[in-house]
């Protein structure tokens, strides 16, 4: 509840959308990770900083997409 709020009142906030995404791998929740990325796509455009695009392929990794992570 806090980091969905974290982000929608600060949408480039970049340590906002890392937090949760960290949260939402803990919990193996793909799908909704893949929903985030996408609100931060839209917040900050190509390219992504640093540690989100990380964490978007880190994502891919998870889900067995290897050649996509890298």
């Amino acid at each position: 509840m806090y980091l969905s709020s974290a982000i929608v009142a600060a949408p480039t906030y970049e340590d906002g959308y890392v937090a949760y995404l960290d949260n939402l791998y803990w919990a193996e929740q793909y799908d909704q990770a893949h929903g985030i990325l996408g609100i931060a796509k839209k917040a900050f455009g190509e390219p992504l900083p640093d540690e989100i695009h990380y964490k978007e392929s880190r994502l891919l990794y998870f889900e067995q997409k290897y050649e996509e992570s890298y």
